[in-house]
């Protein structure tokens, strides 16, 4: 079983966007662009609703869960949430494994200035925690809340294109 670091240090370039793309297209919680996590009852129902961000949905993509409410509302949260999946591993390996604030804070980071279009400050947050890095000629749409809700067909296309130029340029 791999960790969640090993999991984000493993993501080739291509691999990245394509967990932009499923966070987007098959989000865990309801998307909000401007929270990395937020839960709150509903008024229609008496149901908590948890809200994230690309970033945050990104998270969830790669543990195959969504982040619970008890777990959503603050960094430190969601980093006891994300490593008590590892308790299994013996000791010496969780405690290597095992993911910081500061690792987390780097992964949400740049998967905000991605979806924000800012490759190079991307770079500089996947750089801090060994994840791939995308050619700072790669251009892409910011997606904001508006976007999201009227443009998704479009953001998708445009992440897949992008995909495609990165396959032509590796290969």
């Amino acid at each position: 079983m791999k960790s969640f670091k090993q999991v984000v240090q493993s993501l080739t370039s291509i691999g990245v966007l394509e967990i932009l793309i499923k966070a987007l297209e098959e989000p865990y919680l309801q998307m909000d662009m401007n929270t990395y996590g937020f839960a709150y009852g509903s008024p229609h129902t008496n149901e908590i609703v948890c809200t994230g961000c690309v970033a945050t949905n990104a998270i969830c993509t790669l543990m195959q869960e969504a982040i619970p409410k008890n777990s959503i509302e603050f960094r430190h949260n969601r980093v006891a949430w994300i490593n008590k999946h590892f308790l299994s591993l013996e000791n010496e390996e969780f405690q290597r494994e095992r993911i910081s604030q500061d690792f987390l804070r780097h992964f949400e980071f740049a998967f905000n200035e991605l979806r924000d279009g800012r490759i190079e400050k991307y770079n500089f947050h996947a750089a801090q925690i060994g994840m791939a890095f995308l050619p700072t000629n790669l251009i892409l749409s910011e997606i904001d809340n508006y976007r999201y809700e009227h443009y998704l067909p479009d953001i998708l296309k445009e992440l897949r294109e992008a995909i495609d130029t990165l396959k032509a340029i590796e290969a």
